[in-house]
C-alpha cells in the first residue's frame, strides 16, 4: 500500500490479533524512511521501546509454538546465523 507521507503516523503503531486461519498476527506502520537497518539503529531511536517490545513479543511468540531446538553443534557444519528484520 502506497500513502501521502503526510497520512503517516509520527509513531508506530502496533496491532496483534488472529488472521482467517487463527494464527498470530503482528503488524506495525511506520513512518515512511525511518525503519532502522539494523539493532543498533533501533535501539538509538526514540522509538526503541516500540522496537524491544514487538522483538520479546516474535521471540515469546515463536518460544511458546517450539519452533526451535537447542541441539549442540556438528562440528564439520557451518552454522548460518540470523538477525533482526525491521
Amino acid at each position: 500500500m502506497i500513502t501521502d507521507i503526510a497520512e503517516t503516523p509520527e509513531t508506530p503503531e502496533i496491532a496483534e490479533g488472529n488472521d482467517a486461519d487463527g494464527n498470530y498476527t503482528l503488524s506495525t506502520s511506520i513512518p515512511a524512511g525511518t525503519e532502522p537497518r539494523h539493532e543498533w539503529e533501533a535501539c538509538g531511536s526514540p522509538d526503541w521501546p516500540h522496537w524491544s517490545e514487538a522483538m520479546q513479543r516474535e521471540i515469546n511468540e515463536l518460544t511458546s509454538k517450539r519452533m526451535w531446538v537447542v541441539v549442540d553443534a556438528p562440528t564439520n557444519i557451518n552454522i548460518i546465523g540470523s538477525r533482526w528484520m525491521y
